[in-house]
């Protein structure tokens, strides 16, 4: 970039009208911090953007996945109520009926309300997880399909991965730590630093300089939503595959999983006792606990248990794990909400908070928005540098010579690198280049 681009720059801080958001005196106090953070802002969102838009716009459509498969499956999921209805363990065998030779029944999801179908889960011969779906009061099958192959699935795939894999799953994780940098960096660029007048700083221009324009609708909305974008992509990292293994690789070490998760209890019984009728292990297990919704592991050995998992992932506080043994029907190893520990709390709160269900339609609607926020900030950034950069010129801003980056920030940088991995990793690899270029060009200049 050109020198002509970086004065430019330096004009426009001190400029009366972009000091709507950027006191002038502030701006004066600190040009090169500020060019700095704005410098890396302006980059990481380059790099970024555009996969945090694609994460988003599938993200958007995730929030309200399970409103929009009973709405697109309902023949298949939704059922009309009736007075009785048939035994679990009939309603199991009429969907091994329907399952590929030799596959094995490995789940299945009980639920409260009356207008769901019964769905089970098997495996297949050839590797596949099959779900089926039974009306629980005529016993038909209304359905089934192979886990990762729905429309739902896709968009999950595209989400996590861009369809990419392994390498797609560490670009995602990028850009999503790079993402929490920018809203980080966008705060600090938003600061009013002082001054008085709230145009710019609370609310946004509709009149004005076009710049100016998309600048306070690049910032005023990314102020108010920035938090709830921080804690949206900071609890996807969850899901990661850098973060993630290693958030499970402490709770490993630090031995915050229930033991039963760790070494699940076996079920005791002689070789000539028979398991218990599915129907029995369900009754016992409303008794245990008092959640009506729960999914159900079943036993595939002779010696294994019946996994519980209750209550519902939107609302961890009534989440409980445990184990009933098939044979006798005796409750073990069970562990409620109170008795986890802190990281494992933080990880089962992670799912409601990232998808916006925590409370319902009001948070779904705060994750859309947050989702929509996003890819707006890629049109309105974009726009601004457009706008902004000198006629004929891609108006890349230059690094700021003779820059003695501050000890906070260098530290806050530290902090940011150890907590996202990912970003860290490429943080070095940006500084290593940085200095390797450096040396090349000096060299040049030697000889």
């Amino acid at each position: 970039m050109s020198e002509e681009y970086t004065s430019s720059a330096d004009r426009n801080l001190s400029d009366e009208n972009l000091a709507e958001a950027t006191d002038h005196n502030a701006s004066q106090a600190q040009p090169r911090l500020y060019r700095v953070i704005w410098r890396w802002h302006f980059y990481a969102g380059l790099i970024v953007l555009p996969v945090l838009i694609v994460v988003a716009l599938t993200g958007a459509l995730l929030v309200f996945r399970e409103e929009l498969e009973r709405k697109f499956d309902a023949a298949m999921l939704t059922v009309k109520p009736q007075a009785q209805r048939m035994s679990y363990d009939a309603q199991l065998a009429n969907a091994a009926q329907t399952a590929p030779p030799d596959s094995r029944a490995t789940a299945m999801v009980v639920r409260s309300n009356p207008t769901l179908a019964t769905q089970f889960a098997f495996f297949t011969k050839d590797g596949r997880n099959l779900n089926i779906f039974v009306n629980p009061y005529t016993g038909v099958v209304l359905g089934s399909y192979v886990y990762g192959a729905s429309m739902f699935d896709l968009i999950l795939f595209i989400h996590r991965r861009l369809v990419g894999g392994t390498v797609g799953r560490i670009v995602v994780e990028l850009a999503t730590s790079w993402g929490i940098i920018l809203a980080i960096t966008g705060l600090y660029l938003w600061w009013p630093r002082g001054r008085g007048r709230l145009t710019g700083v609370l609310w946004p221009r509709v009149r004005g300089k076009n710049y100016l324009i998309w600048r306070d609708w690049h910032v005023v909305p990314g102020f108010y939503f920035s938090l709830f974008a921080i804690l949206i992509m900071a609890t996807g990292l969850f899901y990661t595959m850098i973060f993630g293994r290693n958030y499970q690789k402490l709770m490993d070490v630090t031995k915050s999983n229930p033991p039963s998760m760790t070494n699940p209890p076996k079920s005791i019984g002689q070789e000539s006792e028979s398991a218990l009728p599915l129907d029995e292990v369900i009754a016992i297990i409303e008794r245990a606990q008092p959640e009506t919704e729960f999914y159900l592991d079943l036993p595939n050995k002779k010696d294994d248990s019946f996994y519980v998992y209750a209550g519902s992932s939107d609302h961890p506080s009534t989440l409980s794990q445990f184990y009933v043994d098939q044979y006798s029907g005796k409750v073990i190893g069970f562990g409620s909400w109170r008795q986890l520990t802190a990281l494992h709390k933080i990880q089962l709160m992670s799912y409601p908070i990232h998808v916006g269900s925590l409370y319902g339609w009001p948070t779904k609607i705060l994750a859309l928005l947050v989702c929509l926020l996003i890819v707006a900030m890629g049109v309105t950034g974009t726009a601004m540098w457009w706008i902004r950069r000198p006629a004929g010129k891609i108006g890349f801003p230059q690094k700021p010579k003779d820059i003695q980056p501050a000890k906070w920030l260098i530290v806050v940088i530290g902090l940011l690198g150890l907590l996202m991995p990912a970003a860290g990793i490429s943080m070095l690899a940006i500084i290593t280049g940085d200095w390797l270029g450096q040396l090349y060009r000096r060299r040049l200049q030697i000889s």
